[in-house]
């Protein structure tokens, strides 16, 4: 993260009513799990770094949202998941 950054570019899925499905949720944790898919244990530290971060600032993003965050131990990492 920047230390210098004031703010960050919520990529989240918005609210959305109940029933509406996909659920926030699912929407957030398909999300997540494409992000996670792109993390090629192959690479260079510094490229898996990236992923790691982007994943870590959308856990502070489902934080300011009052959302759980996700718990990225349980993701699979550069195994495309389709959902």
């Amino acid at each position: 993260m920047f230390k210098a950054a004031k703010w960050e570019l919520d990529y989240l899925h918005g609210p959305r009513p109940a029933q509406e499905k996909p659920t926030v949720d699912a929407a957030d944790r398909n999300l997540f799990s494409r992000v996670a898919a792109m993390k090629d244990p192959k690479t260079k530290l510094a490229i898996r770094k990236q992923y790691i971060d982007t994943l870590k600032a959308l856990n502070r993003m489902r934080a300011a949202q009052g959302r759980r965050p996700v718990y990225l131990r349980g993701l699979k990492y550069g195994i495309v998941v389709d959902n």
